[in-house]
């Protein structure tokens, strides 16, 4: 009888600390679900756009629109223009005080809140932040939102990256700070650049037709310098040219995830043309 007393209380032993252990796993999880919860996938492409867009126009930082919207599940097919009307006429009258006008514009609370959520999405600040366009303004160039489409060559995939048509020859810049990771022939992307940057994001620049001074791997870059030219090489072994029209293929990966690079394009793009 002692001895069946005493498994059974084993047992519950047993079966309350996996209970514990079990519980900790799951808040742990939550925890790293949060620390992840205003990463680049949580907010649309169509959204990020605007928020660039709208920093760009009024002044006041895209994080704070993000956060407003974050919080009243708002995104881009919900788009209220009027409100964003509003706060920029509030922070006119505020002079540029943010707290002031999250405050007027709703309530002292919402204000506190706001910012809370905008200190999240830091992450995301330091790729868009200090940035420029990889295309000089003065050419002409076109690109839209291809990103995911459908690829046939080297099997059926989807398009990674964005294409920013220009003519053959035209300098292509390092969008920002970093170091050179690879160079050479690529299959798929010709002869490409990738170079991870300051912020932790990989940046890949393809179908190039030659490269620009002194880039080899291992060397630091700066944003704006020269890395290549855009050429339409690739598709084929090294040397292939001419399968397709002269562009520039720009990709971003985030910890070997692709992330759309079109909202970042169009914000660094108004920010050339300013």
């Amino acid at each position: 009888m002692v001895f069946r007393r005493r498994y059974k209380s084993r047992k519950k032993i047993l079966l309350f600390a996996l209970l514990c252990l079990f519980s900790i796993l799951i808040l742990f999880n939550s925890l790293f679900k949060m620390g992840k919860s205003h990463d680049i996938d949580n907010i649309p492409s169509l959204s990020l756009e605007l928020y660039f867009t709208l920093e760009e126009n009024i002044g006041i930082k895209w994080y704070y629109f993000a956060a407003m919207d974050i919080i009243e599940r708002n995104w881009s097919e919900n788009i209220e223009e009027k409100k964003y009307e509003k706060i920029a006429i509030l922070y006119t009258k505020n002079q540029g005080d943010i707290n002031k006008t999250l405050r007027n514009y709703k309530s002292k609370r919402y204000a506190k809140k706001v910012i809370k959520k905008s200190k999240k999405l830091s992450k995301i600040d330091q790729i868009y932040r200090n940035k420029q366009f990889p295309i000089p303004k003065d050419v002409a160039y076109h690109y839209e939102n291809g990103w995911g489409d459908d690829r046939t060559y080297g099997g059926d995939r989807k398009h990674e990256g964005i294409d920013l048509i220009a003519d053959k020859g035209t300098p292509v810049y390092s969008v920002g700070n970093g170091k050179i990771e690879n160079v050479g022939w690529n299959e798929l992307g010709g002869w490409r650049v990738g170079i991870t940057g300051e912020d932790g994001i990989y940046y890949y620049y393809a179908h190039l037709d030659r490269y620009g001074k002194n880039i080899k791997q291992g060397k630091n870059i700066s944003g704006g310098e020269i890395i290549g030219y855009v050429g339409n090489t690739g598709y084929g072994p090294e040397g292939t040219e001419g399968k397709f029209v002269d562009h520039l293929h720009f990709g971003m990966y985030q910890e070997g995830e692709a992330i759309n690079p079109y909202p970042f394009l169009k914000g660094w793009e108004i920010k050339q043309e300013n």
